[in-house]
């Protein structure tokens, strides 16, 4: 499989927001595959595909390509989809175990107060 960046060449050096878009992933994801010349076999096997010197030779051909490229990007989006949710559900889980206050807190309840000596006085005092 050729490099990222030999793929990109081939395709015209889209931007980030253009190849993000067409793969349905973050800006921020398709800056760092750019960054690092790196992408998961997945998208490397779409762009080869969608590549003129590397992949599809005939119009027919490139086609068909594109549209098991697009269908590739639209299972890769999903599972992001999908871990992302997974991964808000956790958190949520893991703050409501947490959420039970703490005795350094910034807000103090008032201590009940008791009869003493005819007196009320907060309890401890």
């Amino acid at each position: 499989m050729p490099a990222l960046s030999a793929l990109l060449a081939d395709l015209g050096r889209p931007s980030a927001a253009r190849l993000a878009a067409s793969l349905g992933v973050s800006r921020a994801t398709a800056h760092r595959w750019i960054a690092q010349d790196r992408a998961p076999r997945a998208v490397l096997l779409v762009l080869y595909l969608a590549a003129p010197s590397f992949g599809a030779r005939s119009e027919a051909a490139r086609v068909m390509h594109a549209q098991e490229g697009q269908r590739l990007a639209q299972a890769l989006a999903e599972a992001h989809r999908r871990e992302a949710e997974a991964l808000r559900r956790e958190l949520a889980r893991v703050v409501a175990l947490g959420d039970f206050g703490a005795a350094n807190q910034p807000t103090v309840r008032a201590l009940p107060a008791v009869v003493v000596n005819g007196g009320r006085r907060p309890i401890g005092v």
